[in-house]
């Protein structure tokens, strides 16, 4: 009886296995500081300086040297309006879309609340 309880639990305790998968940590918050104001800088700046354009002509008000002007454009809705939904007129302004990898996580960090 004693043989055939130690293989019972012999059994059992052999087809318990050790998941050595590996584990993914979640990355670090997204915030302006640490994803959002390289890529306003690479893509924004050009125009979106002073709130107005290199030639002098309004970029809709917008100055995206701060958080505070880049924030102000995410809390209106502008931002995503234009530079994730694509809705005219596009932004990046007559330059290719931001790629679908940076505008979900733009939008990530939007929905997370744009912190800086």
């Amino acid at each position: 009886m004693k043989l055939l309880v130690s293989i019972i639990l012999g059994l059992l305790f052999n087809s318990c296995v050790y998941n050595k998968e590996k584990i993914e940590l979640p990355s670090p918050e997204i915030t302006y500081t640490n994803y959002a104001k390289n890529i306003v800088s690479e893509n924004c700046l050009a125009c979106h300086i002073s709130g107005y354009n290199t030639n002098g002509t309004p970029a809709g008000n917008r100055n995206f040297t701060t958080y505070l002007g880049v924030k102000q454009a995410v809390d209106d809705g502008l931002f995503r309006l234009h530079v994730i939904d694509g809705v005219a007129p596009t932004m990046p302004f007559e330059l290719p879309q931001l790629s679908q990898e940076i505008k979900d996580t733009l939008t990530i960090w939007i929905n997370q609340g744009a912190k800086e």
